[in-house]
């Protein structure tokens, strides 16, 4: 027989080569370290653990609650737990910075009085003393956080994938509440090689609110504390009845969370991306189809400032800005064409400058119709009515040409002419701007200014522009000067900067 095997293809045959499959670490640990608070932050003893005979130092910080009075509550996990694996949590608390000695063997120290760990497993694979040690069960929620999605991306399962919870107890002791100040943590995950459990998230919850000491009659309460509490043995009457009421307190407890965190399904920043639509109805607000989640966020979310500038120039901006990819915070523009300079807003009466010196108009002289009360002159002055540009390609102002008047000193006409340009808003975009994101730009722009108000939006093909309020980086865009290019049927712009190189001729013959 020949090794190794093949099969048949349509060019002829090819070998099957035998593939691996996967194979995992049997076991592995880990330990607190880096998640303590300030106070905790100093230099603090290490720990010295064993993996595969071979020894390691590491720095361990615990969890620090700031109050020796804390008693540890709950865990929760977001993890995946195959079949035949499982994930062991110890813990230890202690009122010093100082890390508890770790027992030589973990399996046959849970009874002994001198250990400080204490074991919480989750998974399916059979524990030791199983009906001692704390197990965790797997809830439906995706988080124990009020709407939140989960850190896991992937799908949950019943007892595999998802939030597992625990309540944090010390198995065998008389008192089995874990009170300390300072919280380690020590994490034993087991496969079989073939699968590994993945532990995405673990949260620890402290100090415990007790339904037996808030709800109950004093003579329900603990009364053995100190060495005697630290005995092995049956947990006291005290002890169990407050477990057993953590039992419904892990139910209800989730519940008054979501209940007191309800207003973060009407806050645009967290709410649900279907619910966005929906969101924006209760405000009147008109979303365009073609917004992203993020922008639709952004857009309720500055729903105050837009309706508080509604109908201004302003107002404009800001809805021009969120249209593209940018955001309106305390009513500041950052992120999108209008503040970044792709796009420039121009209200057509303040051109008049531009057109007087267009006509010859004597700058100096303050009684000129045309200047209409200006004070400042002077062709180098730009102010908040002048454009500068290349005077061969002069493509606003040929936006007017046809509305130019004939007889300059002519008062009436040229106040005419001034009315022309009255309620008259001209967004200029750098041609650069995808055809799609026009198309969206005239929408919005025709939803956001008043009836009166006449709109058109222009694509500009020129990289500098300097506009009303001449802040380079600011409302100027800049950009290096495009290289001529041949000219294109259906696509080159008479004017534009496309060259004709070649004498114009039928046969490129005759060119010689």
């Amino acid at each position: 027989m020949t090794l190794p095997s093949l099969y048949p293809t349509e060019t002829g045959s090819n070998p099957l080569h035998p593939i691996s499959l996967p194979t995992f670490a049997t076991q592995g640990e880990a330990i607190s370290r880096g998640y303590g608070t300030a106070k905790t932050l100093q230099q603090l003893p290490t720990v010295q653990h064993s993996l595969d005979q071979s020894s390691t130092q590491i720095s361990c910080f615990p969890i620090d609650s700031e109050s020796t009075q804390t008693i540890w509550h709950r865990l929760y996990l977001e993890a995946v737990i195959p079949s035949n694996c499982d994930i062991r949590l110890f813990l230890a608390a202690t009122d010093t910075p100082e890390i508890p000695d770790w027992p030589k063997t973990i399996d046959a120290s849970p009874k002994a009085e001198q250990n400080q760990w204490f074991e919480h497993r989750f998974g399916n694979s059979s524990p030791l003393d199983k009906g001692s040690i704390p197990q965790g069960v797997w809830l439906s929620d995706t988080s124990e956080i009020p709407f939140h999605p989960g850190i896991l991306t992937c799908k949950q399962e019943k007892n595999r994938v998802g939030l597992f919870t625990a309540l944090i107890q010390r198995a065998h002791r008389q008192v089995r509440t874990l009170k300390g100040r300072y919280l380690w943590l020590r994490i034993v995950m087991a496969g079989n090689g073939r699968s590994t459990p993945k532990l995405a998230a673990l949260r620890v919850y402290a100090s415990r609110f007790s339904y037996l000491n808030e709800y109950l009659p004093e003579l329900y309460r603990e009364t053995v504390f100190g060495p005697d509490a630290d005995v092995i043995g049956r947990s006291t009457g005290a002890d169990f009845l407050e477990r057993f009421l953590d039992n419904f307190e892990g139910l209800l407890t989730p519940l008054e969370d979501k209940i007191a965190k309800a207003y973060l399904l009407s806050d645009p920043r967290t709410t649900h991306e279907e619910s966005l639509d929906w969101l924006g109805s209760w405000m009147g607000v008109t979303i365009d189809p073609a917004y992203s989640p993020t922008q639709k966020r952004h857009l309720i979310e500055a729903v105050p400032k837009l309706y508080q500038y509604r109908g201004t120039l302003r107002g404009l901006k800001m809805a021009l800005e969120i249209a593209t990819e940018g955001q309106v915070s305390q009513g500041q523009m950052s992120g999108g064409a209008v503040s970044g300079g792709e796009i420039v807003v121009v209200e057509n009466f303040r051109l008049r400058r531009t057109f007087s010196t267009i006509l010859g108009v004597d700058l100096a002289d303050e009684q000129d119709p045309l200047l209409q009360g200006l004070v400042k002159s002077g062709n180098s002055y730009v102010g908040d009515t002048l454009f500068l540009g290349d005077d061969t390609q002069q493509e606003f102002l040929t936006l007017f040409g046809g509305n130019m008047p004939m007889r300059a000193d002519d008062e009436n006409k040229i106040m005419e002419f001034f009315d022309t340009f009255a309620h008259r808003v001209t967004v200029l975009v750098h041609q650069n701007v995808e055809p799609q994101d026009l198309g969206l730009i005239r929408r919005v722009a025709q939803l956001e200014t008043p009836a009166h108000v006449e709109t058109q939006v222009v694509a500009v093909s020129r990289p500098l522009i300097v506009a009303m309020a001449s802040l380079v980086g600011v409302d100027t865009y800049l950009g290096i000067k495009p290289q001529s290019q041949p000219i294109k049927v259906g696509y080159s712009q008479i004017g534009g900067h496309d060259r004709i190189r070649r004498p114009a001729s039928l046969d490129p013959r005759l060119e010689v």
